[in-house]
């Protein structure tokens, strides 16, 4: 499946066609199962059960990831007081903008900035 084809899915800019349903289903499955793996989770053999406990786990993660980063964002804010750089390093590490810094969405991107931030006040 190509990947233009894959972006299109993800944007809900098309519907999945018959031949790629068994390939969506088989990477939803891998992939799934990857994130419970690399997260502790228990990884369940049967489809259903896998989605299911993915997606209890992922809302929790969620939750934790984004209470986290606003805890880090305040701290943030406090450092900058001491070091106007501090928010400049702690995007650069993350790959992020430091105006956008406070406003991310994506909670990869918002774990990567806590964990910056907790190593750097530590």
């Amino acid at each position: 499946m190509a990947s233009s084809t894959l972006a299109d899915l993800f944007s809900m800019r098309t519907r999945p066609q018959i031949r790629h349903e068994v390939t969506l289903r088989r990477v939803t499955y891998r992939l799934t199962g990857d994130w419970l793996e690399r997260y502790g989770n228990e990884v369940p053999f049967d489809a259903g059960a896998r989605l299911s406990t993915y997606i209890v786990a992922y809302q929790k993660w969620r939750e934790e990831v984004g209470a986290a980063y606003e805890r880090a964002i305040d701290r943030l804010q406090q450092l900058k007081r001491k070091d106007r750089r501090a928010v400049s390093l702690v995007a650069q590490q993350a790959g992020v903008s430091s105006k956008r810094i406070g406003h991310l969405k994506d909670p990869e991107k918002q774990e990567q900035v806590y964990l910056i931030v907790a190593l750097m006040t530590d």
